[in-house]
């Protein structure tokens, strides 16, 4: 190795046996300099076995709340249902309507007629003309519409 290659390998001449010389600083004491010369700070974190670094899932045993929610989610799994996360606007009505909403579309009907609500909203002002409708005219036309 020459000189030029001695300087960039980072090891000043040192051959690696593997033990570490006398007055050579540590590998902890080199990483704690790298660390702080970039400046980050050292701080010491325990780390119980089987956790790797950046794990999501933590494989150690849940609270008493998580152990809840996770037998909750299962319930209403086995029933047909599961939890939906939404944004909705800052309207206490439209949260209402959604609230409503989620617990109406039970009925395979209501849920039809929310999507064709949805999809043509003068369907909505439609039908509420007809229900409106007085006398034999009214009747007649709830009539013709199977209502």
């Amino acid at each position: 190795m020459n000189e030029g290659e001695r300087g960039r390998s980072g090891d000043n001449g040192k051959h690696k046996t593997g033990r570490q010389e006398e007055g050579a600083p540590s590998a902890e004491e080199l990483i704690e300099a790298l660390v702080k010369k970039h400046g980050c700070t050292v701080t010491p974190a325990i780390v119980g076995p089987n956790i790797t670094a950046g794990s999501k899932s933590y494989p150690g045993p849940r609270s008493a709340d998580a152990e809840r929610k996770a037998r909750e989610r299962e319930e209403k799994l086995k029933k047909g249902w599961k939890q939906l996360n939404i944004d909705a606007p800052l309207n206490p009505l439209a949260r209402e309507f959604l609230a409503a909403a989620a617990e109406k579309i039970k009925s395979r009907k209501v849920l039809n007629a929310l999507r064709a609500a949805l999809e043509n909203p003068d369907l909505v002002t439609i039908g509420q003309r007809v229900l409106k409708l007085r006398g034999e005219a009214g009747v007649e036309v709830r009539r013709l519409l199977d209502l």
